[in-house]
């Protein structure tokens, strides 16, 4: 049936006999969709809807101009596309975005089967070897990161991709494999926190910062963006930048996001990278992006928290594991793989923690313990303590008793007046067995090495 102006057109999707969007007149469906006027009725423009009976809504590609926007609304059967849709006795239309903002955001038109989640993995990691050339752990971390995009409002905590990207590196490729088959993507050139701030976010979208150089503030901005809830203000009004991102930098991330962040390395190639024509890539995003909408629609209210043991990963590093591991449904043995992938990334946080000044006054405080001749440590003895491990691992830092002090008050550890010394800590037996506890917490390597065989705590620690 040909599209004409002003001829409304609406597509069914039978789900259980695995079709793809058949064109019906409105009319023959007027009931499902609901003959709308919007002069007699209020119109509310959305993003997206989730409904508490499973319905949804999705924002979608229109059909013509690149940039026209369309819904699709999902109500667990089949689904609906228009540029006006109709639920629970109220419409919804498309929001108005900026042209340039629509054409460049990659959007589906259509909901297709995507087989198992093991199959649409496995699709997605295939296509990350074949166009990027990436190891196969790699395409994994991407396979994660891109089910994570499509099931963001479910997640307490947002996938973060870094692409570590030296000079004559193929990044450009991974970043247009990530622009086809991510969750309304764009692709930013500007980490400034003024851009930060001004992130369309009722979109949802999934940001792609390319050649991002990032300052102190801004890793700090995007770490906090990470958490769900966590807000910045500007000029009086609250900002949620709470989405999903990937960071392409020449240069390792910091440690305050190299933790919460799925870590790809992409070395100096070598010889004529591979050469794919705009057709096939066009196949590619339309293909994955219909099957990733199903999947999303499909999946919405399977998310759940995981119950596999996540043990093995430090704290902040199981956050990003159980959040990952929740978007891959009906697979455990997928699921499970995250703890793997995330290794280097558990190993790079335990090597900045043990580093940190706060484990080097644990250890201190360690050596301190086992002095049965010291009934207290003054903050400035604790500050040389540090200060003599630092010079003989050749580490130039150098703490002061000041330091030592707020620190100490950081970890739960409260200083006292000596006498007429100075402030320290009275090492009772109760402060004894804290140490020790914090100093496995905070990842002291040498607690065992230090351990003395009479040192009940070293015994019950090193246990552990």
């Amino acid at each position: 049936m040909p599209l004409r102006r002003g001829h409304s057109v609406f597509f069914l999707l039978a789900i259980e006999r695995g079709e793809s969007y058949s064109m019906l007149h409105h009319e023959k469906y007027g009931r499902e969709v609901g003959a709308m006027n919007p002069a007699r009725e209020h119109l509310k423009r959305t993003h997206g809807e989730v409904f508490s009976d499973g319905a949804m809504i999705e924002l979608v590609r229109g059909h013509g101009d690149p940039a026209s926007l369309a819904l699709l609304l999902w109500e667990g059967r089949h689904a609906v596309i228009g540029g006006l849709v109709r639920h629970d006795g109220k419409a919804y239309t498309p929001p108005s975005l900026d042209p340039t903002l629509s054409r460049s955001m990659r959007l589906p038109s259509e909901a297709t089967p995507y087989g198992s989640t093991r199959e649409l993995f496995t699709g997605i990691t295939d296509l990350a070897i074949h166009y990027c050339r990436v190891p196969e752990d790699a395409a994994a971390k991407i396979a994660f990161f891109v089910f994570g995009g499509w099931l963001i409002e479910k997640l307490d905590f947002a996938p973060l991709l870094s692409v570590v990207a030296p000079p004559g590196s193929a990044k450009n490729l991974l970043l247009r494999l990530l622009s086809l088959i991510c969750r309304r993507p764009l692709i930013l050139a500007d980490t400034s926190a003024s851009t930060l701030r001004s992130l369309p976010t009722p979109l949802a979208a999934t940001f792609l910062f390319d050649e991002a150089i990032l300052t102190p503030r801004t890793e700090r901005m995007i770490a906090a963006s990470l958490t769900r809830g966590r807000l910045t203000i500007r000029a009086g009004r609250a900002i949620d930048n709470f989405s999903a991102k990937v960071i392409c930098s020449p240069a390792p991330l910091g440690p305050a996001l190299a933790c919460k962040a799925l870590q790809i390395m992409l070395p100096p190639t070598s010889g004529q990278l591979p050469i794919f024509g705009d057709d096939a890539l066009e196949q590619v995003a339309k293909e994955y992006q219909a099957k990733l909408l199903l999947y999303r629609l499909t999946n919405y209210t399977k998310v759940v928290t995981p119950q596999f043991d996540v043990g093995a990963l430090t704290p902040p590093v199981q956050e990003v594991a159980r959040a990952l591991a929740s978007c891959i449904t009906a697979d455990e043995q997928l699921q499970q793989r995250v703890v793997s992938l995330l290794s280097d990334a558990d190993c790079d946080f335990r090597t900045n923690q043990s580093s940190s000044l706060e484990a080097a006054i644990l250890e201190g405080l360690i050596f301190c313990c086992h002095d049965p001749q010291r009934p207290h440590v003054l903050c400035g003895q604790l500050a040389d303590i540090v200060n003599t491990l630092w010079t003989e691992r050749g580490d130039d830092r150098r703490t002061t008793p000041e330091s030592v002090g707020w620190k100490l008050r950081s970890v739960g550890l409260r200083t006292s007046a000596i006498g007429a010394k100075g402030h320290g800590l009275d090492l009772t037996d109760e402060l004894k067995t804290r140490v020790h506890k914090l100093a496995y917490q905070h990842g002291v390597t040498t607690l065992a090495r230090t351990a003395k065989t009479e040192c009940e705590n070293c015994a019950r620690t090193s246990a552990r």
